[in-house]
């Protein structure tokens, strides 16, 4: 565990030291540097940044998210450095270029069908069902985060629990896609009492 944390302090540190660097000045540094040190997601932006096709590339990434990037390319990459809350130069450093791909790329991500948004719940003597989305305090998860399908039987003396979730794609995740699992499909056994019910051990 101690090292897993001093790995991942390292790399915000390299995150945060080079993050403002030019793509030529993260390019001048020693070949040493750049392999043993500088994040390789910077060194990506830095390599695309000056390839014969980087800025046509980086045109049409700030296209499909809306910026004019082929008719005005300085003001859409103003625009998008005002729209990251930084100054807006029109020079994007190695940070802004990968944050630029990354969003364009999961503007093309596969679509992906999800449950409908089904809640409410109903109750008799015997039986009884709630559907709905669960929220945790301070992470706000809410549909269609999650989906939630509780129903308990008094004859049978057990309650079903299931619930569905969204997987968000996340920028330090190898996966990039969005995926819909079934993350829990529980049985309990419970004890039903006129005036309590106790869910059994």
């Amino acid at each position: 565990m101690i090292l897993l944390t001093s790995i991942a302090n390292a790399d915000e540190d390299a995150v945060a030291k080079y993050r403002n660097y030019l793509p030529e000045q993260l390019l001048a540094l020693s070949e040493e540097e750049r392999r043993s040190s500088v994040p390789m997601m910077f060194s990506g932006a830095a390599n695309l940044a000056t390839s014969p096709h980087g800025e046509f590339i980086m045109q049409a990434n700030l296209n499909s998210l809306m910026y004019d990037g082929f008719a005005d390319y300085e003001s859409a990459k103003r625009a998008f450095q005002t729209d990251l809350n930084e100054e807006p130069t029109g020079t994007l450093t190695v940070w802004q270029i990968h944050l630029l791909g990354y969003r364009a790329s999961r503007v093309n991500m596969t679509r992906v069908s999800f449950f409908t948004f089904d809640f409410g719940g109903t109750m008799n003597d015997n039986w009884a069902v709630v559907k709905g989305a669960v929220t945790i305090i301070d992470e706000k998860i809410a549909y269609p985060i999650n989906h939630v399908d509780i129903e308990c039987s008094r004859n049978e003396g057990i309650c079903e629990y299931r619930q569905i979730a969204l997987t968000l794609p996340d920028e330090n995740s190898w996966v990039q896609s969005y995926h819909v699992g079934e993350i829990a499909d529980e049985t309990y056994r419970v004890d039903f009492h006129p005036e309590v019910t106790r869910v059994a051990a």
